[in-house]
């Protein structure tokens, strides 16, 4: 729902895609929430519980001195509906373990979902509901979005194929990280790419320690298969024409050169803001 909820509204260009979502996150966090409540018999708090209660508690308390009530507490709900639908999902596969991989591949499929979106619009698909500004964002209204949402999702996806108990659900895990992939190139968010760079970084580290489990003869082959579907939707992004209309002739190629370039342009911005940022803290 998430993924699709998004308003016709063009005037209102960012918060036709944030308000409907937020609503819906709302909705969701707090049917949740009351439904694990009613079936709660006890209630366990580990360490991950405090620290993000912590983290709320921060939160709640800035908002107290904010400039702007308004956008404080609406930044403040989002970050409470998220830890809800956390505590519920953890709650969930805790005490149902096969649900646990149901919600995995929710979250997996409405990854794909949302950049199915991206694509459609990459590739000529029109809608009210797509915002021509920052395309290809899809539902999500800007590219980076939905770059980032990707960038999120692919772990969860490659984890859910790598343990399907079907060759259909590895066929299906497959073809969304193929389209994952090309949706990351065609994109052009450096964010995304560099929090691929330290995720593939992190993952080597854990191929590293888990060196006995890749002597399975099933599980190489499932990683080689998502290797190469990943490769190929690189290679079809950039071989397919699309719609998107880059002001460079080699836009890929200068987003490559300029993925940490903090000296201009957006990363330079993203300085400044981490700079005013330590400012405030102080």
């Amino acid at each position: 729902m998430i993924a699709f909820a998004a308003l016709p509204y063009k005037p209102f260009d960012l918060d036709r895609y944030f308000v409907p979502k937020e609503l819906t996150l709302h909705l969701t966090a707090l049917g949740a929430g009351l439904l694990c409540l009613a079936r709660a018999r006890t209630i366990t708090v580990e360490r991950v519980d405090i620290f993000l209660a912590l983290y709320l508690l921060l939160g709640a308390i800035a908002s107290l001195f904010a400039q702007n009530w308004w956008l404080a507490e609406r930044a403040m709900t989002v970050s409470i509906s998220g830890a809800v639908c956390f505590w519920c999902a953890r709650t969930v596969g805790r005490e149902r373990p096969g649900y646990a991989r149901a919600l995995l591949a929710a979250l997996a499929l409405a990854t794909v979902v949302a950049a199915g979106t991206s694509l459609a619009q990459t590739y000529g698909l029109e809608s009210e509901y797509f915002s021509i500004n920052r395309a290809p964002g899809g539902s999500l209204g800007n590219r980076n979005f939905i770059a980032h949402l990707a960038a999120i999702g692919l772990p969860i996806l490659t984890l859910r194929t790598l343990d399907a108990r079907r060759s259909g659900g590895v066929a299906m895990g497959g073809l969304g990280l193929g389209l994952l992939a090309a949706v990351l190139f065609l994109t052009r968010s450096r964010n995304a790419w560099l929090a691929l760079a330290v995720g593939g970084a992190l993952v080597i580290l854990a191929v590293l320690s888990t060196r006995s489990l890749w002597r399975d003869a099933q599980l190489g082959g499932r990683v080689r298969l998502l290797s190469v579907l990943a490769i190929g939707g690189v290679v079809a992004a950039l071989a397919l024409p699309n719609t998107l209309e880059w002001k460079s002739d080699s836009p890929y190629l200068d987003t490559v050169r300029g993925v940490v370039n903090y000296r201009e342009g957006s990363g330079h911005g993203r300085i400044l803001q981490y700079r005013n940022s330590i400012k405030l803290a102080e």
